[in-house]
């Protein structure tokens, strides 16, 4: 059975905007991320991804960008099978490149 089109017609799409000050705890970014703690602390010590909050100072809590470097990583680490140590070289290089590309935006004017 295939949709009419009148069933398309009353569908939109949003853009999703992540609220800044939004801060997930651990436990809601390990729902949210489907990723075990255990991983998100392995990240942690790896130095690939930063919680907002230090972790001695009262918990882990992590923004929109953070849950994004958490999946990020985590795709690196369970489908691409990369080490920890290769990842964190990735994401370095990653860097690299895109601060070369807005020196080069930059230096065209744009």
């Amino acid at each position: 059975m295939n949709p009419s089109h009148h069933e398309f017609a009353n569908l939109s799409v949003e853009l999703y905007e992540p609220d800044p000050d939004l801060l997930c705890s651990l436990e809601r970014a390990e729902q949210l991320t489907r990723i075990p703690r255990r991983r998100i602390a392995l990240y942690y010590r790896y130095g690939l991804v930063s919680p907002v909050h230090d972790p001695e100072m009262g918990g882990w809590f992590f923004n929109d960008e953070g849950l994004q470097a958490l999946r990020r990583v985590d795709h690196l680490y369970q489908v691409c099978g990369l080490k920890p140590s290769l990842i964190r070289m990735l994401m370095g290089l990653m860097r690299e490149i895109e601060e070369l590309r807005q020196e080069l935006r930059f230096w065209r004017g744009f």
